[in-house]
């Protein structure tokens, strides 16, 4: 049976928002708390040994500092992780630089990963001086040779300036495998190399990964890249997972819409291949103002409506934007006013067109039109805060009021774990599901 190497369990990683004095001043006199970038916020997964599992997503969506918290590079804001059973946080010194031998991290940019400083013999002959591990001289040399450096007295005495960039990385990978680790984390490892060297590179991985029957989390925003070197593909969106499976499962059947949009953004060889897209609007989402339910509703093409609101998802999306503007307060009513060409403020129904003409082009009738022409009068009288609490009361998806938990969907075939409404779980109705008592039993 195989055993788990590494168990995360509800892992966040915070990072406090700089400010000035004064403001820091005004929060002390409140009593407020400092805001925060939630950049992991609640992250599980487990890894076998000889495992290899990619995690995927935008810039900014958590994946570096996810693997930089699981070597201990960053100490978790809350959560835990075990390694072989034992929590990190509970070790003692000596378990601590055990874990520290066996972890190890390769970085996305070798040459600011490597001390210039140093000498290609003295860079990875250090991790053997700071564990007190003997046969220096040999072991620097099989792990030189290994990765590609021979033959390895050459580089002995080189500085990283002067090797490429491919041979930086190699010398970063020699450093890493020179300690016989168990459990690598692998940092976009060959995006900063030319396209002709990353193959090279690639292999090297592949085949440190075989032969030293390692565990590794490589991080990319590559999905081609993670299907071929990976067991199992983790989702990330906004230090959160919204998927997780078999690498082939969710490449080829993705189930959540985020999962979707990324693997359409993939180029495909054949310039006459025809596909539907998913396309996304705007970027990743506010890390400090997080907002309620799934954090990805704002982007969302296929986010749900209540149960009795039979809209067009686009339609449907236009009323959403329009009280989303209300209720953050970006909507300019100023600026509607003046393009309405109304400067005394007198003719509302030029308003309500206008305002229709930006925001509303979608077909609307019974109680959602009505529902709607009562917002927009509230709104031409000034009254957004009522306006917003109209939609609301009609509109407020069970995605914008639940936040939707990673688990297993009872109506997904294959051992799947996803983030997203759309999904019946184990369990709940559809009621509870869809949150119309506010609160859904499973999520």
């Amino acid at each position: 049976m195989t055993k788990q190497i590494l168990e995360v369990d509800g892992l966040k990683k915070h990072f406090p928002v700089g400010e000035g004095w004064i403001a820091s001043m005004m929060r002390a006199v409140s009593g407020g708390d400092q805001d925060v970038v939630h950049a992991v916020d609640g992250v599980s997964f487990d890894l076998l040994e000889g495992e290899t599992i990619g995690l995927a997503g935008e810039s900014g969506c958590g994946k570096t500092t996810t693997g930089m918290s699981l070597v201990r590079l960053h100490e978790p804001t809350d959560g835990e992780i075990r390694y072989r059973g034992t929590p990190l946080g509970e070790m003692d010194d000596d378990e601590l630089a055990g874990f520290r031998q066996n972890a190890q991290m390769i970085f996305q940019d070798p040459f600011e990963s490597l001390n210039p400083r140093m000498t290609v013999y003295d860079t990875i002959s250090e991790p053997l001086r700071i564990h007190d591990i003997g046969n220096e001289t040999a072991r620097v040399r099989r792990a030189l040779e290994f990765a590609g450096l021979q033959p390895a007295e050459q580089f002995f005495d080189q500085y990283p300036h002067e090797l490429s960039g491919g041979q930086r990385q190699r010398l970063a990978i020699a450093r890493v495998i020179v300690l016989d680790p168990d459990f690598i984390v692998a940092d976009e490892p060959v995006s900063m190399l030319d396209v002709s060297l990353r193959a090279g590179v690639l292999s090297l991985l592949e085949r440190m990964t075989d032969e030293f029957g390692l565990s590794v989390v490589y991080i990319s925003h590559d999905l081609s890249l993670l299907r071929h070197m990976c067991d199992r593909i983790a989702i990330m969106y906004m230090g959160r997972i919204v998927e997780i499976g078999d690498t082939d499962d969710v490449i080829m059947d993705p189930k959540h819409p985020y999962t979707r949009a990324l693997i359409d953004a993939v180029p495909v060889p054949d310039p006459k291949a025809d596909r539907d897209r998913v396309t996304l609007d705007g970027e990743v989402g506010n890390a400090v103002d997080v907002p309620d339910g799934c954090r990805f509703r704002d982007r969302c093409p296929s986010i749900i409506p209540p149960e009795d609101v039979d809209l067009d998802q686009e339609v449907y999306r236009e009323v959403a934007t329009l009280q989303r503007r209300l209720e953050d307060g970006t909507l300019d009513a100023d600026a509607v006013w003046e393009a309405a060409g109304d400067t005394d403020r007198s003719d509302l129904a030029s308003f309500k067109r206008e305002l229709r003409a930006e925001y509303l082009t979608g077909s609307l009738s019974g109680t959602n039109e009505d529902v709607v022409e009562t917002a927009l009068q509230q709104l031409a009288e000034g009254d957004e805060d009522g306006a917003a609490g109209t939609l609301a009361a009609r509109f407020t998806s069970v995605c914008e009021r639940v936040d939707p938990a990673v688990e297993r969907r009872a109506d997904i075939a294959d051992d799947r774990r996803v983030a997203c409404h759309l999904y019946e779980s184990d369990g709940p109705t559809t009621a509870s599901r869809r949150g119309e008592d506010g609160v859904a039993a499973d999520d």
